[in-house]
C-alpha cells in the first residue's frame, strides 16, 4: 500500500507546469473540502480545501515545500447556448434558472454552458433549435455566472 502524501500549500497557477503530475477532478467537486485520491502517476494525496475558496484549474498542490501535483479540472460535456438575442438569452436564463442549475459563461463570453443532462437537452433543442449544440468544455468556477456577477 502506498503512503499517502499530505498536501499542506496549494498556489493557484495560470499555466500548466510541464513535467508535473496532475490530479485530476470533475467540474462537480470545485466546492468538495476533502479529497484523498491518486494522481495520474498513482501518488495516493490528501488535500483539504480551505474556506472561501473553490478549487481552481492549475491549482500548484505542495507538500513540505515540495511540489507534488498540480489540479486538473476535467472537460465534460456540456449544452452551449449561442445567441446575440438579449430576449432569447433571458428567455433562456429564465428557463435554466428555474431548474436551479449552474450557468457557465465561455471566456469568450459569446457562450452560456449548462451541464449536458439528456432530458434537459431534448427540450432545449426543441425550444431553441438553431441555438442549441454539445460541446466537451472545461466548467471553471471563474466562469460560473453567479460567481462573475455576485457581490463579495
Amino acid at each position: 500500500m502506498q503512503q499517502v502524501i499530505y498536501i499542506d500549500a496549494v498556489q493557484p497557477q495560470d499555466t500548466r507546469i510541464t513535467g508535473v503530475d496532475l490530479l485530476e477532478i470533475e467540474w462537480f467537486e470545485i466546492e468538495k473540502h476533502l479529497f484523498k485520491r491518486s494522481t495520474l502517476g498513482e501518488k495516493v494525496i490528501h488535500l483539504e480545501r480551505e474556506s472561501n475558496r473553490d478549487w481552481q484549474q492549475g491549482d500548484a498542490l505542495y507538500s513540505n515545500g515540495k511540489l507534488i501535483a498540480q489540479l486538473e479540472i476535467k472537460p465534460a460535456l456540456a449544452i452551449q447556448f449561442t445567441s446575440d438575442s438579449g430576449e432569447e438569452i433571458a428567455d433562456f436564463s429564465f428557463y435554466i434558472g428555474n431548474r436551479h442549475l449552474p450557468v457557465f459563461i465561455a471566456k469568450e463570453g459569446e457562450h452560456l454552458l449548462v451541464p449536458y443532462d439528456g432530458n434537459l437537452y431534448e427540450q432545449l433543442l426543441a425550444k431553441f433549435p438553431t441555438q442549441i449544440t454539445l460541446e466537451k468544455k472545461q466548467l471553471l468556477a471563474c466562469m460560473l455566472l453567479k460567481k462573475k456577477y455576485s457581490k463579495p
